[in-house]
């Protein structure tokens, strides 16, 4: 099940990701997303295993 979540970010973190988000043609929250996944996956917590997922 997908959830709406609200984050608040420095100015410099928000630019940084649109700036991302216009490169490879994709959304905040697939980089986010990404992001996440890969924070879990460091820190030996089990990640979700594909976008539906989420």
């Amino acid at each position: 099940m997908r959830q709406t979540i609200t984050i608040r970010l420095p100015e410099q973190v928000i630019n940084e990701l649109d700036s991302i988000v216009a490169q490879e043609h994709t959304s905040r929250s697939l980089v986010v997303s990404e992001a996440l996944r890969r924070y879990f996956a460091n820190r030996e917590y089990p990640a979700p295993k594909g976008p539906d997922d989420c």
